[in-house]
């Protein structure tokens, strides 16, 4: 059990776990978009940049967990980035009871319900590999490589946008709730459950949050280590004093 620990391997489960999740969810919602043009095309030409950008930030993680899998860079990760990670995992596993309860209670969940599990599984390792005590700090620091760093950046962007709008959603929840309620009410429905309305929303916040903590993780992890990499030891070394230029009024 010895590859529980180890960063990349786990990278390898996460990306084949979450590139399974997704395929199911991205056909479903290929096949209403097919039916929703050829029923309503113009209305499928305003949904298509929508779906897209959701398409393309849902692949961002596999991406991301490809790229860490494949670098070979120094991977050494500070005290306070391994307790978020630890934080993240606990959170995740906590949230994964919680999805499991219903299953327990009535076995009769969908594929995607088993899939999103074992992508949340391989996300809770990952984040426990990354809270692991770091290895010996006095080993060669390998520099990050171009492929990891700019996936890692766009993935921390990308997804720290969508942690932040999930947030506000929770935060203008009772706007959000009054609107809805006042709009199926004045068309004869019945009106959204407010408990309901928080937990999708408090969750959907949650979870993002622990999703967007592996890639932060790295991408603040490695830039420290590239730019000590890079770090010229003439830069940093004391001056000579029989040098020319440590003489004094040089």
């Amino acid at each position: 059990m010895a590859w529980l620990t180890d960063v990349r391997k786990v990278a390898l489960l996460a990306c084949i776990a979450s590139a399974a999740s997704m395929m199911l969810p991205l056909w479903n919602t290929a096949q209403s978009m097919i039916a929703t043009a050829s029923q309503a095309p113009q209305q499928s030409w305003r949904m298509m940049p929508l779906a897209l950008a959701t398409f393309l930030a849902s692949a961002l993680l596999p991406v991301f967990y490809f790229a860490l899998f494949s670098d070979e860079g120094s991977v050494q990760v500070s005290e306070r980035l391994r307790l978020l990670a630890r934080a993240a995992a606990f959170t995740l596993g906590i949230l994964l009871v919680f999805k499991l309860a219903p299953w327990i209670k009535s076995p009769t969940q969908p594929v995607p319900t088993w899939l999103g599990a074992l992508a949340t599984i391989a996300n809770i390792l990952l984040l426990a590999a990354l809270s692991r005590d770091p290895g010996d700090e006095s080993e060669e620091v390998r520099p990050v490589g171009t492929f990891l760093y700019v996936v890692t950046k766009v993935t921390v962007i990308t997804w720290g946008v969508w942690v932040a709008f999930s947030l506000l959603r929770v935060l203008l929840l009772p706007y959000t709730y009054s609107q809805t309620r006042g709009y199926l009410l004045s068309i004869g429905r019945e009106g959204p459950v407010l408990a309901d309305m928080a937990n999708e929303a408090v969750q959907t916040f949650v979870s993002s949050a622990c999703l967007w903590a592996a890639p932060y993780i790295i991408y603040r992890s490695r830039l420290s280590s590239t730019a000590l990499a890079y770090i010229d030891p003439a830069d940093t070394a004391p001056p000579d004093e029989h040098s020319p230029d440590s003489s004094p009024g040089t």
